[in-house]
C-alpha cells in the first residue's frame, strides 16, 4: 500500500533450519543511521532471540577501519581474497541459472 507516510523499512534476512540472522536498517540512503542485528536460534525450550545494537556508523567506514587495523597489527581478516573469488563465481553461477530459467 502506498500512503503519505514517509516511512522506509528495510532488512536483510538469512535463514537456516535452526537459525535466522536479521540485519535491520532504517534506510540505506542516509549515512550513520542506526542498524540492528537480531539472531534467532532454536533452543531446547523454543526460539531464542538476541538483539545487538543499535549500531551507529557507516558500513564502508567500518570496513576501512577494520582493513587498516589488519594492516597495522599484521592480522588476517576472517575472509580472504580466495573467499571473494568463490563468492564472485557463485554469483556468476546464480546469474547464469536465472538466465537459463527465465528468471523463475
Amino acid at each position: 500500500m502506498i500512503d503519505d507516510l514517509g516511512l522506509f523499512d528495510a532488512m536483510i534476512e538469512v535463514r537456516s533450519n535452526t537459525k535466522r540472522v536479521l540485519i535491520i536498517y532504517d534506510t540505506p540512503y542516509i549515512r550513520s543511521l542506526p542498524t540492528r542485528l537480531e539472531v534467532t536460534e532454536a533452543g531446547p525450550l523454543g526460539p531464542v532471540t538476541k538483539t545487538f545494537g543499535p549500531l551507529y556508523g557507516d558500513a564502508f567506514s567500518n570496513e576501512l577501519e577494520t582493513f587498516h587495523r589488519h594492516i597495522m597489527e599484521g592480522t588476517k581478516p576472517l575472509t580472504d581474497l580466495a573467499d571473494s573469488r568463490r563468492d564472485l563465481a557463485l554469483m556468476a553461477e546464480i546469474i547464469e541459472r536465472m538466465k537459463e530459467s527465465g528468471g523463475n
